[in-house]
């Protein structure tokens, strides 16, 4: 048995730390769970050993971390997160000299919301798109990050926004300009768009979606709605402040082109693409152009790196994604079924089963169904999974509330999803259970700060409704130093994915259910490697014979969420109260 000594030490030390300070007066958990929270078993063999040799780093599945720049980590005190802030906490998501996660959050990509120059705290409504957000500090600090990031073997991606621009970019000014100073009756056509006189004499007037007010224009789908710009003239826009690019236009093409191999040659592994339903519209009609632009995309990108990695935002439901998965050739669509919000909405009883131990076989039979929908109408995708983000709010409001904090249940929940097939997306702060939900449209209080417990924190852009991060929870300078912490549970999940590929790359199937007992068996194939998942969707610990599941019996690692292990004794497997056992 091959141990690491470094992990050893941490681990004891971590359990002198809790025999001196008993944490349970921090949360309260209703109902209450049988075996106690505070109480921590002496760690098992085989949480100690060393199986870091498993550990792919050759493709693009990945535990990405999605990061708000604004609100992560400011460098320079200004209360403004900024570039060289996430390079100075690099460490934190994965050091260096320690590349399988053993001291650190264990993430292995990075995905950053807008960073270009905007006119909006959210950044999407680009004004150059070649550029960084003065207020996140200038290239130099990019290039860093992107050297820091790669020593580490983390990828990272960002956000790619080409349906939309700013009002302030240069070329809508320059259309606008055009619009208003060399018009007459005459400058539109049959459609009611600039005539091909105009554009020849400004073509930039046919960069975007101008309309003449006086043409009886009937609504295309093809954007939002209309906003009058200047004049006579209207354009369609993703907002008031975001008019939308003419994505036939090849000029605008070749603009786009040139946006992404600019960020491709400076070391980006890939992009997020934004609002892809939006570049030609969401009608039947124009789908075939949705998907003609995205393979435009992902050609150009592929061809610069192709080993690039793309993930777009879709349709909200996996139904809505499913004729964008079969008719394109990016990577992966987000699987908004998985988010907080759909979870409550439409799958209800697994969310409240978890919460109040009333939870069903079919509840979370529903939920494992999840997984794995796109690269089954597609074996080429992979599967792209979240729980919260600034368009949904954050996972933790539904585990921390009136009083109450069900932490081995939210444990439980982030555990479970990330033992789906394909890539899992972490929003940050959740591993430390940061709150927030929109308040109406605003989405500011789901950016709330990173809280590091130190001068690293930004300030915030609005105070969260429901926000009560604090009430339940310690900054991560703290809750590294508590072995029953969330930050610590995420971080041991995503150790448990790096020394078990077959976890995120194997195809899935169902071993054994016994629904009286609330355990349900999965089992991981990825090439040779097995690997069995047995799952104690109870708040009891239980016990199963081994001869049910077809495995050697050898435990190699259990997601515990209340300091109890899984153990084998005399061909009987105890599984611990929400855990995950993790056996080949």
């Amino acid at each position: 048995m091959k141990i690491k000594n470094k992990l050893t030490l941490a681990i004891m030390s971590l359990l002198l730390l809790v025999s001196c300070n008993d944490t349970s007066s921090l949360i309260s958990t209703e109902p209450s769970i049988s075996e106690s929270t505070s109480e921590v078993e002496e760690i098992p063999n085989y949480e100690l050993v060393d199986r870091s040799d498993r550990y792919i780093d050759s493709d693009n599945y990945r535990n990405f971390y999605h990061i708000f720049v604004h609100s992560f980590a400011d460098s320079n005190g200004d209360g403004i997160g900024d570039l060289k802030g996430i390079s100075d906490k690099l460490d934190y998501l994965r050091r260096a000299d320690d590349p399988y996660g053993y001291d650190s959050l264990g993430i292995n990509g990075i995905y950053l919301s807008p960073i270009q120059e905007a006119a909006s705290y959210h950044g999407y409504d680009i004004i150059d798109y070649e550029s960084i957000n003065p207020n996140f500090g200038n290239m130099t600090d990019f290039d860093n990050l992107v050297a820091g990031c790669h020593q580490r073997g983390i990828k990272i991606i960002l956000d790619l926004v080409l349906n939309h621009t700013s009002t302030l970019n240069e070329y809508f000014i320059k259309a606008v300009q055009a619009l208003t100073t060399d018009f007459d009756k005459d400058s539109f056509d049959e459609n009611g768009r600039p005539t091909a006189e105009l554009v020849e004499r400004h073509p930039e007037v046919d960069y975007f979606r101008f309309i003449n007010k006086n043409y009886n224009f009937t609504y295309s789908g093809y954007s939002n709605r209309l906003y009058n710009v200047t004049g006579d003239w209207n354009f369609e826009g993703f907002s008031s402040g975001m008019p939308d690019w003419n994505l036939e236009n090849e000029t605008v093409r070749a603009l786009h082109k040139e946006y992404m191999e600019f960020w491709l040659k400076r070391g980006v592994d890939g992009f997020r693409l934004d609002a892809v339903q939006s570049f030609y519209g969401e009608n039947k009609i124009d789908l075939a152009k949705n998907y003609e632009y995205i393979d435009y995309i992902n050609d150009v990108t592929k061809q610069a790196n192709p080993k690039a990695y793309i993930v777009a935002e879709g349709p909200w439901s996996m139904v809505g994604c499913k004729s964008y998965i079969q008719n394109t050739a990016i990577d992966s669509y987000f699987n908004f079924d998985t988010g907080y919000l759909s979870l409550a909405r439409y799958n209800g009883g697994y969310i409240n089963g978890l919460r109040y131990d009333s939870l069903h076989l079919n509840n979370i039979q529903e939920f494992l169904a999840l997984s794995g929908i796109e690269r089954k109408l597609n074996d080429q995708h992979i599967d792209a999974y979240f729980n919260s983000n600034h368009d949904i709010g954050r996972i933790t409001n539904q585990f921390g509330f009136k009083g109450n904090l069900y932490l081995p249940q939210l444990k439980f929940h982030i555990a479970l999803q990330n033992m789906f097939e394909g890539n899992y997306f972490l929003y940050y702060g959740d591993e430390i259970g940061l709150m927030g939900v929109k308040d109406g449209d605003d989405d500011r209080p789901c950016r709330s700060p990173f809280l590091w417990g130190d001068n690293y924190t930004t300030t915030e852009l609005k105070a969260g409704i429901n926000d009560r991060t604090q009430l339940y929870f310690e900054p991560e300078n703290v809750q590294k130093d508590d072995p029953n912490s969330l930050l610590n549970f995420v971080s041991h999940v995503f150790r448990v994915k790096d020394y078990h590929p077959s976890i995120a790359r194997g195809q899935t199937s169902l071993a054994y259910t016994d629904e009286e007992n609330k355990i349900i068996v999965l089992d991981k194939t990825y090439e040779a490697d097995k690997t069995y998942l047995v799952i104690n969707f109870g708040t009891e610990a239980k016990e199963m014979t081994m001869d049910k599941i077809s495995a050697t019996g050898e435990i190699t690692n259990c997601l515990t969420t209340n300091g109890k292990y899984a153990k084998v004794e005399g061909g009987n497997l105890t599984i611990p109260a929400l855990s995950i056992t993790v056996i080949e």
